[in-house]
């Protein structure tokens, strides 16, 4: 019995010496996403031809634009106070648009009110019809690092048309913009 018992504890000091040196992590959080979608919009910031096909949270119409550094303003998402519980690890944004022609841009920029623009992310999307995903882009608060719950609601995104290497005239095409949040459970 004892030689059993000894040989028990060597594959265990052994299993642990193991686990040691490969660096082997175990995450005991589960995590979860939530998506929210951009619905409203600045009258004054918008793209010229369809600007509210951009937030009627619809990914198969589009507003568009002709005009190079033409910005919209998106102001506010679909998040509503019955917000699931748990700490926000990760917030990112995406958008789905096209062009007419290939090599233009598409600019995210977000926004947090009380500190302005924070960063932007630059799309590059292929000139197909209905459009493509970008990929998600993540993000971060200048203010307080970590993001809450309750900067989801007041977060805004610029979307802006740019000129690249491509051929002129173009035209962009942006149907919608989504925020993706990842918590703990």
């Amino acid at each position: 019995m004892k030689n059993i018992q000894k040989a028990l504890l060597g594959i265990i000091i052994v299993g642990i010496f193991l686990i040691l040196l490969m660096g082997t992590t175990v995450v005991s959080e589960d995590r979860s996403t939530i998506t929210y979608t951009f619905g409203e919009r600045s009258d004054l910031i918008a793209w010229s031809t369809n600007p509210d096909y951009m937030n009627d949270t619809n990914e198969h119409t589009y507003a568009s634009t002709r005009t190079n550094s033409d910005t919209q303003l998106l102001t506010g998402n679909d998040y509503t106070p019955d917000h699931p519980t748990g700490s926000i690890t990760k917030v990112e944004i995406r958008c789905k648009g096209y062009t007419s022609t290939e090599g233009h841009y598409i600019y995210l920029t977000y926004i947090w009110p009380e500190h302005g623009p924070a960063g932007y992310f630059v799309f590059e999307p292929h000139m197909t019809e209905p459009g493509q995903w970008s990929p998600w882009y993540e993000i971060g608060h200048p203010g307080h690092g970590k993001l809450l719950w309750s900067d989801i609601p007041v977060l805004d995104v610029e979307v802006k048309a740019v000129l690249g290497t491509g051929t002129f005239p173009v035209e962009w095409f942006c149907s919608i913009v989504q925020i993706k949040v990842t918590y703990t459970t």
